[in-house]
């Protein structure tokens, strides 16, 4: 839509680990990054939180799983699930296991990807079972490629944050978008 209106702006969208977008903002490489919430250690001084959105992480399964009946899982049940998680350093995977830490908890994946397409094309084909983003998911879910259920026992709800440097001034085009 931004690009129908404005398409003398040209753009560049890179896909990245959170503590390297952090890094290439203090470093002024990239004027801002839009990233979910991961661990605390991410707030850092000189840069600027913005809340846009909440997201809740969901468990995850194909729709032919054992679990796949049910609205609520126990956290007992997803850790005795073949866990195929997205990689250490990504926001995700940071806030899945700080909070399951905080239960004293630590997830031994059965894998771990990269790739959050990969991930879900994995879960879809009954490889494994996943906890990820409800907005990652929710268009697989409601087509019936895949089944989400909450974790009872926890509030996996975490923010959406646009991150950038204090005072930094924007080009017109940058404020445009």
């Amino acid at each position: 839509m931004f690009k129908r209106e404005h398409p003398h702006v040209t753009f560049s969208v890179k896909i990245r680990f959170a503590r390297d977008l952090i890094e290439s903002i203090e470093d002024n490489k990239i004027d801002f990054a839009i990233m979910g919430e991961g661990d605390k250690s991410q707030r850092k001084q000189g840069l600027s939180f913005t809340s846009l959105l909440e997201d809740e992480l969901v468990f995850v399964t194909s729709p032919m799983h054992k679990l796949a009946s049910k609205k609520t899982v126990s956290a007992y049940e997803v850790l005795n699930q073949d866990l195929i998680l997205t990689e250490k350093y990504s926001a995700t995977r940071n806030y899945i296991d700080s909070e399951f830490n905080r239960y004293g908890v630590c997830i031994e994946p059965y894998l771990e990807l990269g790739n959050i397409e990969v991930v879900k094309k994995l879960v879809a084909e009954d490889f494994g079972s996943s906890i990820l983003s409800w907005i990652s998911v929710k268009r697989e879910v409601a087509e019936g490629n895949l089944h989400a259920s909450k974790i009872e026992e926890m509030n996996l709800v975490r923010r959406v944050f646009l991150v950038k440097r204090k005072g930094k001034k924007f080009l017109p085009a940058t404020n445009l978008f």
